[in-house]
């Protein structure tokens, strides 16, 4: 996989920002942490103390304590208030316990590609065409990645005894993951943040350079989100429509409070044009695997765990010194 014209690389135009909202944080001097209570440290804080103030704070009346909602600046309050009771120095905007943060609205322009290679024949994909960036891809730069990982569903879940990545290492890999629901046996309802987060995984825990799965269906929204490609996108709020004299902002692409050049590696997901070409080179086509995807990844499952060879399937993996892949054996 390779950079060419417009590689990873030139993410995206970017409206300039514009302040959105206010959200805000409490301010301390560690060193001025106590308690009303004489010099109790934590051994003054009793069982009831903690139910009590967590039971308000995780309640439904504060509404998750989303940004932008009363419930967010309810639990500040909250928090001010026991802080003052406290004694507790305050560190904050002009001596005050808050502290303003900026949250910019970003709209953008995306021009990021992927060129891919097989077979010394190379075809690149547009975002929007085969491939989808997240609105959040950080900094503007040319990535070019010379190893593929395919790790079947992406997926390590113990808990279900599934380990995609056992054996592997993926550091510096693209890796390239299928099965958008995971194995049919996995419990969604468990699993749905770790489903979600694939990509992440991949280049945050396991440091891949680059992470391309199945795309969501049409209609489900842009696959992977702001929130797969860092935190710096602040998934799941929404900032007022006006601001000042009433003008309504166009909304944002996504929201952040951090930097909008740091880099981020390409979190990306792909539709059938882009895996037909990425496996057109494989002994199994992409669309036979697909129809018999949850096979082949049990059975890779398989290999892994007892080092077995397995025959006598339609296209099963083989295990040899190149490692499991795909492709029909007889026996």
């Amino acid at each position: 996989m390779a950079g060419a014209d417009r590689p990873w690389g030139e993410p995206m135009r970017r409206v300039p920002a514009r302040v959105v909202g206010w959200t805000f944080a409490v301010a301390l001097v560690t060193t001025a942490i106590g308690s009303a209570r004489a010099a109790g440290g934590a051994a003054s804080i009793t069982t009831q103390e903690l139910r009590e103030w967590l039971s308000y704070v995780a309640s439904d009346e504060l509404q998750g304590r989303a940004v932008f909602s009363e419930g967010f600046g309810l639990a500040g309050r909250y928090i001010v208030d026991h802080l003052r009771a406290w004694g507790v120095k305050p560190a904050g905007d002009q001596g005050m316990y808050r502290q303003a943060v900026r949250v910019l609205g970003v709209k953008t322009t995306s021009h990021a590609t992927i060129t891919v290679s097989v077979g010394g024949e190379s075809k690149t994909f547009a975002d929007g065409e085969g491939i989808t960036f997240p609105k959040n891809m950080g900094g503007k730069r040319t990535l070019t990645v010379g190893r593929v990982e395919f790790v079947g569903y992406g997926l390590d879940a113990p808990g279900a005894s599934h380990m995609d990545y056992r054996g592997k290492d993926v550091k510096d890999a693209a890796v390239i993951w299928l099965g958008l629901t995971g194995p049919k046996d996995l419990e969604q309802s468990i699993y749905r943040r770790i489903l979600s987060g694939r990509n992440r995984y991949a280049t945050e825990q396991l440091g891949a350079a680059a992470s391309i799965g199945a795309a969501a269906a049409a209609g489900a929204g842009r696959a992977g989100g702001a929130g797969e490609t860092g935190r710096a996108a602040t998934a799941g709020t929404t900032p007022p429509t006006g601001v000042g004299r009433g003008a309504a902002l166009p909304a944002p692409d996504f929201t952040t409070v951090q930097r909008l050049d740091a880099p981020v590696p390409p979190n990306v997901t792909a539709s059938d044009p882009f895996f037909e070409f990425l496996f057109s080179r494989a002994p199994t086509r992409y669309d036979e695997a697909k129809i018999e995807f949850d096979k082949l990844a049990r059975v890779t499952q398989l290999i892994y765990e007892t080092g077995a060879r397995v025959g006598n399937l339609d296209h099963p993996p083989v295990r040899d010194h190149q490692g499991p892949r795909a492709g029909r054996l007889t026996q």
